[in-house]
């Protein structure tokens, strides 16, 4: 999943940035703790039906916590980060 993303860090007055996958130091390179990066994607239903569908998270620092339409999952608490 190519393109630009919604970084959230968790602090009073955090300011949402859009742009490629990085790290968040990228951003606020002092900030030691969480944040919320979202990605909306869109897939046809109809080739989903009856499938499982890994999502790959590539490069976690710590704990990724992932929802999809709605629903949380599992944490993901080590490599790979793969949510099932």
């Amino acid at each position: 999943m190519d393109g630009d993303r919604t970084l959230v860090l968790e602090r009073e007055g955090a300011v949402p940035v859009t742009a490629p996958l990085g790290r968040r130091t990228d951003h606020d390179r002092l900030f030691s703790g969480s944040g919320i990066c979202t990605k909306d994607i869109g897939v046809p239903a109809s080739p989903l039906d009856g499938r499982r569908i890994p999502l790959d998270l590539g490069d976690v620092r710590d704990v990724a916590a992932v929802t999809v339409n709605g629903t949380p999952l599992p944490p993901l608490l080590w490599a790979s980060y793969e949510a099932p």
